[in-house]
């Protein structure tokens, strides 16, 4: 009976250091959000305007990073830059900046292909890499890799439509792209249950 209490005890130990990493991420994005808008405050800049928007971003990815698995971080990771790529081609598709919107949205399917290409080898080496004579794991060995390599083609085809379709339409994609995070979302949630 000592043992199995033993085992809650560290379990709950690693779930509160877990946690108390997830509240840091949170404290310090708070904080620079504030100083961003701080400064946004007295000094207009567009790139402060942008990272106003990343930051919390980055926060959420952090947090999924920390309490879910592998497979939702990666589905989230290969989702919001595609929604980026998308976002940033709708928003620079019109006028003089055309060219700038396109090499972002090819830029964007070169990462989700290269993504996809890096979800392949861990898949052919067990989730592991290979450093000289080191092995390095990366994630478990029982990792299903079912849904990110669906995430990584579904997002491929959706900036492929955008790029084919116009700026009008990859409004609509980035919606689609949502709806396919949210279920991604609603499926770890209860798979962790």
């Amino acid at each position: 009976m000592t043992q199995k209490k033993q085992n809650l005890s560290t379990k709950k130990q690693k779930e509160d250091a877990i946690l108390n990493k997830v509240l840091i991420w949170f404290g310090c994005a708070l904080v620079l959000e504030l100083i961003l808008f701080w400064v946004n405050q007295w000094f207009p800049i567009s790139l402060l305007q942008a990272l106003t928007a990343v930051v919390p971003i980055l926060a959420v990815i952090a947090m999924i990073y920390y309490l879910y698995q592998f497979e939702f971080f990666f589905i989230t990771l290969v989702s919001v830059t595609g929604i980026l790529g998308l976002w940033q081609f709708r928003l620079t598709a019109g006028g003089n900046s055309a060219s700038l919107g396109l090499a972002c949205l090819v830029l964007t399917l070169i990462l989700i292909i290269s993504s996809l290409a890096f979800l392949i080898f861990l898949q052919c080496n067990s989730g592991s890499i290979h450093i000289q004579s080191k092995t390095i794991r990366l994630v478990r060995s029982n990792t299903s890799y079912v849904l990110p390599d669906i995430t990584c083609g579904l997002s491929a085809l959706a900036l492929l439509g955008g790029l084919f379709f116009g700026s009008s339409i990859a409004y609509y994609i980035i919606f689609a792209i949502v709806a396919w995070l949210f279920i991604m979302a609603v499926y770890y949630t209860v798979k962790m249950m």
